[in-house]
């Protein structure tokens, strides 16, 4: 129902329609000519208007009557409208008031308005507590007065052409001040210069209105549209707003106490849906504002300042739901947007949010990231991210708000994309940044991933990366980085080998040196900590290197023409491919761990074929020994306590191996393999624990010591070498001089060769001089004359011998006993040396000693028959005592032997020459001696002169009681021919009585290299049966006249021959 003085008011409008109707008729000439005063009905109105109880009193003005066409009739205006209460209040104050009438409804003598204008009115529009609206005089503070929905419902009813509303259109107010006070929201504010219309429409009632809202000395410019359905009471608007103060309308108006985090003015609409002036159900707010700032202390510490800022969104009741259209914020040449939605706001509400920042310098990122959000990984950000520019970032987050309290949100989901350009990383510090980075990076709650699609780092090409920040929401975060980069090999070792890394430095590379070019794909992983240590690091990287250059790598040549790859990690390294040493073609295997303690550190395997130009290259030409390829494989095991292994294994069977001074070689073809081992250290000199060779018939195998410098050896032990079809073997020890200038001893534990055995040193004085003490059980000089002839050391080698042998074989047929023996050597050649030997049970001694350019010579054997029968020179010589005294002149095939050979105290017995010789000169009673017990001498003397090719003879004579024999000639060694002459002397011993007789003795005997009676003889032809021919004159000749009749070996001819001699004995019977 409608409120009395609402209803006083109609009435008072009806009485002015009921009034004019009376008068239509009379005054409708009169309208033509301009308003009518109606100033004689104000007492009849007044006194009509005003209810007999007297609650009410109505008070107006003038009266005017106005006609503007058949189309809308009659305006009746009144000027001053006050309605008051019985205590002389004043309930509403009108200043002027106007009504049309409608001329459809004069024809049916009707009085009806069609539009009702207001202007001026004073009004205070009021919600309490419980959601009802009223309106009453703006000083009015009773929350009572008139039902605003109830009007509102009557306005909107159809017009049914009844009554005083039944033809009412349209009710305009203007020049209106409102004041809006609303209990539930705390809103309480001045609306001025209001202009607010109401129309009937066939759906139901259009409302408008426009006003200046005046909040703490800004004017705000506000409109609004409604309308009101007549089927369903649902009402539809929008609200329209511009330059609304934030921060003054925050604190005057509780309700907007969070505009308070804004400094700037607003503008925009906000359209509702609802029913009737209850809540609305649905809401849609489109917000513009800028420039200005914004606060945000739950995410920011500062706050942001902005170009522009725009909000669209909406609410509906009927999902619960506030859902944010759009968002966006603008400031210089940046701008970001935002979409999302709010489920049960005011509740224990659920969000979600998308957004995107563009052209963003990385300098103001931190206006757009809070630190709240992933707090370590913005602080590295932070920290890390220098220059550059974001063209491009998007967010998508969802979580929890409970009430409408920001300090209630919460966080459940976070991601999104970001997008940059020119950026300078710390990646890794203190490792040198990264730059001109380009690429784009998503993040989640629990991680933020950067992906790399350019960047520089040092004189390296990042072509592409990957950068993960991971386990955010732990106590522990951690980042993973990997990038592939491409450049020079030093640059790329540079970082590496920077700090904290130093793997450059761990492997032994400088990388100042090294030359080439890289493509790396490197990985860290490490927890976000400000105590990082190295060892927290997980390194990973792997790499294909070209061109690499390498210098001073293997006796100072370099690794050139390297293709390789390498594999890299916190655990070790492997580092593999192909390259070449000194020219040499060389396959190439590092593995390196980088664990710490004693244990295996590195192994390097190394496949290489060395031709003869590559190992003199490396120092290793070994021409004398080694012609052809030989297929190498090494492998080399460091420690960390500094040790070294050395395995190596050398496939010779391309390769010809030569041992000239063994008179051995291995030809092309021949299975051939060296396996070497060798292990080194700190304090430790260089040893070889194994050295094997079995090429052919060859086998070696031995150990020893290198020089503390690592050039050449120390020590050398010789388990065993052998020469099978040398009938070779050999076992010792050798000692190196610590110069690397080579050998200084040899301990020679087993010495074998074909029958030789013998143990013994060999040495080297610091002068050069080479020292040997043999001994063993046997020395075959027969098989080292047979092998080794021909080969023996250069002239102007010092040596000092000795040896000590049980047996010496000279030949198949003549073995020395006891042998001891010493000889020196120099420069010019021998020295000295001193042998004694047994013969039989008789000692044999051999001296020669050098004198000036000369060596003197002496032998002596105590058992003449015993030497002579071991070299088979005189099988039927029995005792005596030999000696040779001489000097030896000159040098290699010049060399001669001059001296005189003596012999005392023998017998000779059984001797065919001698027995062929006897019988040619007829001395058969002695040649029956010889066949018997032998004929005895007491002395045998000679001068001897010894060569290459031949012996000459001189004043050789042998003589004893029974015969005396002397000789002159020579004997041909390289012609196997003889030519000697002399004289057989019988009875010699009588010879020598006569001969000592004064002046006659030396008539009738001739000398003492003949006697009284003596014949010629000659030995010609062969050595092995010479000729032998005799001078009969010469036997019964005197002394004095011997010399008349003896020949010469070239006038022989006529002479008795050995043939003519046996073929007399034969005769000779008995």
């Amino acid at each position: 129902m409608i409120a009395r003085t609402t209803k006083l008011t109609l009435e008072f409008l009806a009485a002015i329609v009921a009034g004019a109707a009376i008068l239509a008729a009379v005054i409708v000439w009169r309208l033509a000519e301009g308003p009518i005063p109606l100033t004689f009905l104000t007492p009849y109105i007044t006194e009509a208007l005003t209810p007999e109880d007297g609650s009410l009193s109505v008070e107006f003005g003038a009266l005017e009557l106005d006609w503007r066409g058949w189309s809308q009739v009659f305006d009746i205006s009144a000027q001053k409208i006050s309605v008051g209460k019985a205590d002389g209040s004043t309930t509403i104050q009108i200043p002027s008031a106007s009504v049309r009438l409608s001329a459809t409804a004069l024809v049916k003598f009707d009085v009806a308005p069609v539009r009702i204008i207001v202007e001026g009115p004073k009004l205070r529009v009021h919600r309490d507590l419980s959601g009802r609206w009223g309106f009453a005089q703006i000083d009015d503070t009773d929350d009572g007065g008139e039902d605003l929905a109830m009007i509102l419902d009557a306005l909107a009813a159809e017009p049914d052409g009844k009554g005083v509303l039944g033809y009412l259109k349209e009710i305009e107010v203007s020049g209106a001040t409102i004041r809006v006070d609303d209990k539930k929201l705390k809103l309480n504010l001045d609306a001025r210069d209001a202009a607010l219309s109401f129309r009937r429409t066939e759906a139901g009632l259009q409302v408008k209105m426009s006003s200046r809202i005046e909040i703490d000395g800004s004017n705000t410019r506000v409109g609004a549209e409604a309308v009101l359905a007549r089927a369903d009471q649902a009402v539809a608007g929008s609200l329209v707003f511009e330059g609304l103060p934030t921060a003054a309308l925050a604190a005057k108006l509780p309700v907007f106490a969070e505009l308070n985090r804004f400094d700037t003015t607003l503008g925009g609409t906000l359209a509702f849906v609802g029913k009737g002036l209850e809540r609305p159900s649905e809401l849609a707010l489109n917000v513009v504002a800028g420039p200005g700032r914004v606060a945000l202390p739950e995410l920011f510490e500062n706050p942001h300042a902005f170009d522009s800022l725009r909000l669209e969104a909406r609410y509906a009741s009927a999902d619960d739901v506030l859902i944010l259209e759009r968002f966006s914020y603008v400031r210089d040449n940046s701008r970001a947007e935002a979409k999302g939605e709010l489920k049960s706001p005011g509740g224990d509400g659920v969000w979600t949010l998308t957004g995107r920042i563009e052209d963003v310098p990385v300098s103001r990122v931190p206006e757009y990231w809070s630190s709240k959000l992933g707090t370590l990984a913005w602080d590295w950000v932070m920290a890390n991210l220098e220059n550059g520019q974001v063209p491009a970032a998007t967010v998508e987050a969802s979580g929890r708000l409970t009430g409408m309290d920001p300090g209630g949100l919460q966080l459940d989901t976070l991601g999104g994309r970001v997008e940059f350009t020119g950026v300078t990383t710390h990646f890794f510090r203190p490792l040198p940044p990264i730059v001109d980075t380009h690429g784009y990076a998503t993040y989640g709650k629990n991680h933020f991933d950067i992906t790399l699609n350019g960047a520089r780092l040092m004189g390296l090409a990042v072509e592409s990366g990957q950068v993960e920040f991971y386990d955010l929401d732990t106590d522990i975060e951690k980042a993973r980085i990997e990038a592939v980069v491409r450049g020079p090999i030093s640059d790329a070792l540079k970082v590496l080998d920077h700090e904290p890394l130093g793997y450059a430095a761990a492997i032994g590379l400088d990388p100042k040196t090294i030359e080439g070019s890289t493509g790396v794909r490197g990985r860290f992983e490490f927890p976000m900590t400000t105590k990082l240590q190295p060892d927290m690091i997980m390194v990973a990287a792997a790499a294909n290197m070209r061109d690499v250059k390498i210098p001073d790598v293997v006796f100072e040549h370099g690794l050139d023409d390297g293709v390789l790859t390498l594999d890299l990690n916190g655990r070790g390294m492997t580092l593999k491919g192909e390259a070449k040493i000194a020219g040499n073609t060389v396959d190439l295997n590092i593995v390196e761990t980088f664990r710490a303690g004693t244990g295996l550190k590195r192994t390097t395997t190394i496949n290489t074929t060395l031709d003869a130009k590559a190992r003199g290259a490396l120092g290793l030409a070994l021409e004398d020994f080694i012609d052809g390829d030989a297929v190498t494989e090494a492998l080399v095991r460091e420690f960390g306590d500094g040790r070294r292994e050395l395995n190596a294994i050398m496939n010779l069977r391309e390769a010809r191996l030569m041992a000239p001074r063994l008179d051995w070689e291995k030809p092309v073809g021949a299975v051939g393999t060296l396996r070497l081992k060798m292990t080194s250290g700190p304090g430790l000199a260089p040893r070889i624990d194994q050295l094997d060779l079995v090429a052919a018939d060859l086998g070696f195998t031995g150990k020893g010591v290198l020089a503390a410098d690592g050039k050449g050896l120390a020590k050398l032990e010789i388990d065993k070498f052998v020469m099978a079809a040398k009938e070779f073997e050999f076992a010792g020890k050798a000692s190196f001089a610590q110069d690397g200038s080579g050998l200084t001893r040899l301990d020679i534990g087993k010495l074998k060769f074909a029958k030789t055995e013998a143990t013994g040193t060999a040495a080297v004085r610091p002068d050069g001089t080479y020292l040997f003490d043999l001994a063993g059980p046997v020395l075959d000089l027969k098989a080292v004359r047979e092998h080794w002839s021909g080969k023996n050391d250069e002239d102007g080698t010092a040596l000092e011998v000795k040896g000590r042998f049980d047996q010496v074989i000279v030949n198949e047929d003549i073995t020395l006993n006891g042998v001891r023996a010493d000889a020196v050597t120099s420069k010019h050649g021998l020295e000295s040396i001193a042998v004694s030997a047994l013969a039989g049970n008789s000692e044999v001694q051999v001296q020669i000693i050098r004198a000036g350019d000369d060596k003197k010579i002496r032998i002596r054997a105590s058992d003449a028959s015993a030497l002579l029968k071991d070299f088979e020179l005189f099988q039927s010589i029995e005792g005596g005592v030999l000696e040779f005294a001489g000097t030896i002149v000159g040098e290699g095939k010049d060399e001669l032997i001059r001296g005189t050979a003596s012999m005392w105290d023998f017998s000779v017995i059984d001797a065919p020459l001698l027995t062929r010789l006897l019988l040619a000169a007829t001395l058969t009673g002695l040649v029956e001696l010889v066949e018997g017990s032998g004929i005895g001498f007491s002395e045998a003397t000679a001068e001897l002169e010894i060569g290459e090719e031949s012996i000459t003879v001189r004043d050789a004579l042998a003589y004893g009681p029974s015969l005396g024999i002397s000789a002159e000639g020579t004997i041909g060694r390289t012609t196997d021919t003889v030519s000697i002459e002399g004289m057989v002397v019988p009875a010699y011993g009588l010879s020598r009585l006569i001969d000592r007789i004064p002046i006659l003795g030396k008539i009738l005997t001739g000398g003492k290299r003949e006697g009284l009676l003596a014949g010629q003889y000659f030995l010609t032809d062969s050595l092995q049966n010479p000729t032998i021919t005799v001078n009969p004159l010469t036997a019964f000749t005197p002394g004095f006249l011997r010399n008349l009749v003896k020949a010469t070996s070239d006038g022989i001819g006529g002479f008795v021959g050995s043939d003519l001699t046996f073929k007399q004995r034969e005769g000779l019977g008995r």
